[in-house]
């Protein structure tokens, strides 16, 4: 028997945009082809514990933007992630999120889908964290739909 499809098509969602982003090469998936591009930026809104909560469990608030960069309207985008060993998200808010292993997937609501060319769109989370480390590493992925 073959893989369940909507495996095969997370697999392949999250295996082309990767592996160009480790290979350090720009590529241009059909669907970003036709539709047009997008970039996404990342910021770390609070760390804790911190000074005002010692008692609290590490953790972090982080927000992501996505913007279309292209000319078209994009119909649609998802966020690639890849955080740090045990980073853990636990709430996310204008967006849905999914992970599988180290990397967290965020793709957007009906409300927030389209994005004319230069706008943007924001979203966020809250995640628990062994360390002090709040990067989300080497992978930031934004694919256009």
């Amino acid at each position: 028997m073959g893989a369940v499809p909507h495996m095969r098509r997370w697999v392949r969602w999250l295996l082309v945009p990767a592996l160009a982003v480790v290979a350090g090469v720009a590529v241009a998936t059909p669907s970003q082809a036709a539709t047009g591009t997008c970039s996404v930026t990342y910021r770390v809104l609070q760390a804790y514990p911190n000074v005002n909560v010692p008692d609290a469990a590490p953790g972090m608030v982080g927000e992501f933007t996505v913007q279309n960069t292209g000319t078209t309207t994009l119909s649609g985008w998802k966020v690639v992630a890849k955080f740090a060993l045990g980073v853990v998200v636990t709430a996310n808010w204008n967006s849905v999120e999914d992970t599988v292993g180290l990397l967290t997937r965020f793709g957007p609501y009906d409300w927030n889908a389209q994005l004319v060319p230069g706008a943007t769109a924001e979203f966020g989370f809250v995640a628990s964290r062994p360390s002090a480390d709040t990067s989300t590493g080497a992978i930031r992925v934004c694919t256009a739909l």
